[in-house]
C-alpha cells in the first residue's frame, strides 16, 4: 500500500467532495510522515486539524506542526520587557476538550500523539521587517499539509481551508493536491522547504518559538488512556 494506490484528483470543493472522507483520513492511513502549517491556536483549532490521525496513529506516523496566536501589544511590550515569550503564550491559553464528541475524539487523538512523543508543535508569531513581534490583528494564516508515505511518496496539499467547524463542516472550501509521482516535486519541494525555514527559525517576517511546557501538559492530561479502536470520524 501507499499513497499512490489511491485515485487523487487535483482539487478538491467542498461543493462535491467530503474533504474529511476522500483526502484527509486516506492520505493519513498510508502516511508515516506528516508536516502542517495550520491556523488560529485553540482546542478547536487542533481538533479540527486532527481529523484521520487515528489512522496516521496505526501506521506509526510522526506529526510537526506549526500553529499560530495573536499577540495583544501587551504582549509584544510585555516581551519586549524581557518577559519569556514561551511562558507568556503558556499562560494566555487553556485547553480543554470541544463539547461535540468527534472534536473530543480527535483532539484525544492528537494529545496522545503528543504524550507518545510523536507531535511536535511549534508556534509561529509575526514579525516586521526588523524582526519586531506584532501586536493585533496579524496571524501567520498559512494552510499547507505535506504528507510522505513509507516508500517515500509524496503529497502536498494547499487551499481555502480555515480550521473552523465551519470551514470544514459547511463552508465553500478547497484543497489543491500535487503529488510527488505525477509532476508535484517542484511544488511539495518549494513548499517543504518553507515549512523547514519555518521550523528551523529561519523565515524574515515569523518568529517560531517551541511549544510552551505548560500548553503540552494540558494537552498530555487530555490523551486517553485508550485510543478508539476507529478513526473518530468514521466511527
Amino acid at each position: 500500500m501507499g499513497l499512490q494506490n489511491y485515485e487523487w484528483k487535483p482539487l478538491y470543493e467542498r461543493d462535491s467532495n467530503d474533504l474529511d472522507r476522500e483526502v484527509l483520513i486516506p492520505a493519513l492511513s498510508e502516511a508515516v510522515k506528516y508536516d502542517r502549517k495550520t491556523g488560529y491556536f485553540s482546542s478547536y483549532t487542533l481538533a479540527i486539524a486532527s481529523v484521520g490521525l487515528k489512522r496516521f496513529i496505526d501506521a506509526g506516523g510522526h506529526m510537526r506542526m506549526i500553529v499560530s496566536h495573536v499577540l495583544t501589544q501587551d504582549d509584544v511590550t510585555a516581551m519586549e520587557k524581557g518577559y519569556d515569550i514561551r511562558e507568556r503564550l503558556g499562560g494566555l491559553i487553556t485547553l480543554a476538550l470541544p463539547n461535540d464528541k468527534v472534536l473530543a475524539a480527535r483532539l484525544e487523538c492528537l494529545a496522545w500523539l503528543v504524550a507518545a512523543g510523536r507531535l511536535d508543535i511549534k508556534i509561529a508569531l509575526p514579525t516586521d521587517e526588523q524582526g519586531r513581534l506584532i501586536g493585533g490583528k496579524s496571524l501567520f494564516h498559512e494552510k499547507v499539509l505535506l504528507l510522505t508515505d513509507a516508500q517515500g511518496d509524496r503529497l502536498c496539499l494547499t487551499g481555502s481551508v480555515n480550521e473552523s467547524v465551519n470551514a470544514w463542516r459547511d463552508n465553500q472550501e478547497s484543497l489543491t493536491l500535487f503529488s510527488s509521482w505525477q509532476g508535484g516535486d517542484p511544488y511539495i519541494d518549494a513548499h517543504q522547504t518553507s515549512f523547514d525555514r519555518l521550523w528551523n527559525g529561519k523565515a524574515h517576517r515569523t518568529r517560531v518559538v517551541d511549544f510552551p511546557d505548560a500548553l503540552r501538559d494540558q494537552l498530555i492530561a487530555l490523551a486517553p488512556a485508550e485510543l478508539p479502536a476507529r478513526d473518530p470520524d468514521e466511527v
